[in-house]
């Protein structure tokens, strides 16, 4: 007994020198997503964190008393209150809702260089949000590789490529993942554009160097792309035409029934086979034809939990294909390739303190290639 007793007061010892904890959720107040990497500190003191790519953060060694909360987040109004710690064992909960706003500030001549050092800074990592994609001026439609071949450290082999040269590095080296699984064909139209439609995105991480050992095995840098949730609070869809694809985008809550959350779902397929097709009739001219197309699709489903936890499945579909295949008297004739990806993943997010956080995740991730010979309505599968 005199042993239990003194774990326990050890324990609780330790947690009144180390001080109380300011946890929670940062999300946007408009429709309810987790906001990540905003800024979270008590202001006029050395204490603050920043949210996780969740949302989450926690704040620790708080001492007993008045602070004020600041929370702090590109584009949208500063939220800022007064918290009151009464023990040095306190675990506090505070979930934050950001109202979204349009900064306009005046220019800032800098004059001299600050004394005592630089702040610690994360070296090579880029931030690329869904706006700065949609408002890049872009040729055929906003792509997400073309705006990061903007990015200092990148490099573009020829303005017909959309593939990813980073710190020296080839395209081979770069690991891409989407909601943390890995995609291994990143790419469209022999890599002219990027296999992702920017209206699914949220945004985009890219970690040129010093990236964690969970990403062993290249050597090149890290690009996270994370999927839209969707609008906890009303339904919302978009199109779109331009002189690439043709898309849809549909996202809002989900049914009563299912309880909180959301759910989206979005779809993007060039035509250029139609048009050459439609082209090649009029004209009389097969040879007008250009029989390839791609695709890409969405989904998310996401389930919020009133104790924090959320529960999210994501799938990802995307294809390349050419269709050499012309009807004849005798049936098709032709041949038929492509190649794709196919991804799956559903992913948890425990609360088991307001000091400790779990995220586990389960995943699926294939690259198919197929070639498929017609002669005379017979089908020769070559793999």
């Amino acid at each position: 007994m005199k042993i239990w007793r003194a774990i326990i007061l050890s324990v609780v010892l330790a947690g009144c020198l180390y001080g109380a904890s300011i946890s929670g959720f940062v999300t946007d107040k408009s429709n309810g997503e987790p906001l990540p990497y905003a800024d979270v500190y008590l202001d006029g003191e050395p204490l603050g964190s920043t949210t996780n790519d969740k949302g989450f953060y926690i704040i620790d060694g708080v001492k007993p008393g008045r602070h004020i909360l600041v929370v702090g987040y590109l584009g949208y109004k500063e939220w800022r209150d007064t918290i009151e710690i009464t023990s040095p064992a306190q675990k506090l909960k505070r979930n934050i809702a950001l109202t979204p706003t349009v900064h306009i500030g005046e220019a800032i001549v800098v004059e001299a260089r600050r004394e005592g050092g630089e702040m610690d800074m994360l070296t090579g990592h880029n931030i690329v949000s869904q706006r700065q994609v949609q408002y890049t001026p872009q040729l055929l439609e906003p792509d997400l590789f073309r705006t990061i071949h903007l990015m200092p450290g990148v490099t573009a082999p020829s303005d017909f490529s959309s593939a990813l040269y980073i710190w020296g590095g080839t395209p081979s080296q770069n690991l891409v993942t989407l909601d943390g699984i890995e995609v291994y064909n990143a790419s469209h139209l022999g890599g002219m554009v990027s296999a992702f439609n920017v209206d699914a995105i949220k945004e985009a991480n890219l970690i040129k160097g010093g990236f964690p050992a969970k990403w062993g095995g290249r050597i090149g840098s890290v690009l996270e792309i994370i999927n839209r949730e969707g609008d906890r609070k009303r339904i919302h869809g978009s199109g779109e035409v331009s002189l690439l694809s043709s898309k849809a985008t549909f996202h809002g809550p989900l049914p009563g029934f299912m309880g909180s959350g959301a759910w989206l779902v979005s779809a993007r397929r060039t035509y250029y086979d139609w048009i050459t097709d439609l082209m090649a009739r009029n004209i009389g001219d097969e040879d007008l034809k250009f029989p390839y197309h791609f695709t890409d699709f969405h989904t998310k489903l996401t389930r919020d939990f009133d104790n924090g936890d959320k529960i999210a499945a994501t799938f990802y579909h995307g294809a390349d294909v050419f269709d050499f295949v012309e009807d004849t008297d005798d049936g098709p004739d032709g041949l038929k390739f492509g190649w794709g990806n196919n991804t799956f993943a559903a992913n948890f997010n425990h609360l088991f303190s307001p000091t400790h956080f779990g995220h586990f995740m389960a995943a699926y991730s294939e690259f198919k290639d197929y070639l498929e010979g017609y002669e005379r309505g017979d089908v020769t599968d070559f793999f």
